[in-house]
């Protein structure tokens, strides 16, 4: 163990004062962010079936729900939904079984306003499910005709900080910063700097 007593053992302070920092600013960050969010996991949203199709050309009926059950305002930017039926296959490995529809519709509600503390948003739309048919002997679940699950949730907060929420995925609700990957279904609520400057200039 001769090369234990070459070590300069004067540059170990150093390097624990050094770990120590990065330690301390590590913890004040995630307790940033932790504050920051606190507020947008507050906001609470889910979908319940009114009224549920008997036959392929019949409408379901969603009604959607925002509670914001924080102590600041948020302005809603989009809601997405899908929604798609229930199906009983007649022969083959699913008969007699529940199955989720295919290619499920996708729906967006965009720019639904400011929510004030303690409100609930809720409205009812009406959607059609036979393009989920997974086939065409497929008959309508008698006892759930339709589902309808949130997607994603897109707000800013009080000081206009941009949030996901995801509720399928469950989790936190997740910041969206400058430098994030441009998701596809976003809409023009955000721009990268680099994109804002190359419109401005044109």
């Amino acid at each position: 163990m001769e090369w234990v007593k070459d070590l300069d053992w004067g540059n170990v302070p150093a390097f624990a004062g050094a770990l120590s920092l990065f330690l301390a600013f590590s913890i004040f960050v995630r307790d940033r962010s932790n504050a920051d969010r606190a507020q947008v996991d507050l906001i609470g949203t889910w979908a319940k079936i009114e009224h549920y199709p008997k036959t392929p050309d019949e409408n379901a009926r969603v009604r959607l729900f925002i509670k914001n059950s924080s102590q600041l305002p948020m302005e809603i930017v989009q809601l997405a939904f899908d929604v798609h039926g229930r199906w009983l296959i007649p022969s083959g490995p699913d008969s007699q079984r529940s199955t989720p529809g295919v290619n499920p519709r996708r729906h967006f509600l965009d720019d639904l306003g400011s929510s004030a503390p303690d409100e609930t948003w809720s409205n009812s739309f009406q959607v059609n499910v036979a393009d989920t048919m997974p086939q065409e002997d497929a008959s309508l679940n008698f006892l759930e005709s339709a589902r309808c699950s949130i997607m994603w949730l897109l707000l800013i907060d009080n000081a206009g900080r941009r949030w996901e929420i995801q509720p399928g995925k469950g989790g936190r609700a997740k910041r969206v910063r400058w430098y994030s990957r441009l998701r596809e279904y976003q809409p023009r609520w955000f721009k990268p700097v680099w994109l804002r400057y190359s419109l401005h200039r044109k």
